[in-house]
């Protein structure tokens, strides 16, 4: 008897809780890549702010900038298939992140 109530138990929960839990766990993901996407994003600003010598923008960027760079393309290209997958998600992850 109780393994038949821990079945049909089982059958009802993931019936009704995948969606919620995999929106949850999107959602998360959603939150940590806009975060990571925009400490990254305010590095290079401040890489470039505080860079020695030349202050122009025609100047190679260094190695740790190409670094910060590949690793903002990386974001931005996973973020762009989340909100192409998922954008309900997407929404409410930035919603998150901005504080409203």
């Amino acid at each position: 008897m109780s393994l038949a109530f821990a079945v049909i138990f089982g059958c009802i929960t993931v019936t009704y809780l995948s969606r919620p839990m995999v929106a949850l766990f999107a959602t998360v993901i959603g939150v940590y890549l806009l975060r990571r996407s925009r400490s990254i994003a305010q590095a290079l600003i401040h890489a470039r702010a505080t860079h020695r010598g030349r202050s122009d923008y025609d100047r190679k960027p260094g190695r740790s900038e190409r670094r910060m760079m590949h690793a903002h393309l990386k974001l931005a290209l996973k973020q762009a298939e989340l909100a192409s997958l998922l954008p309900a998600v997407m929404i409410r992850a930035r919603s998150i992140v901005d504080g409203r």
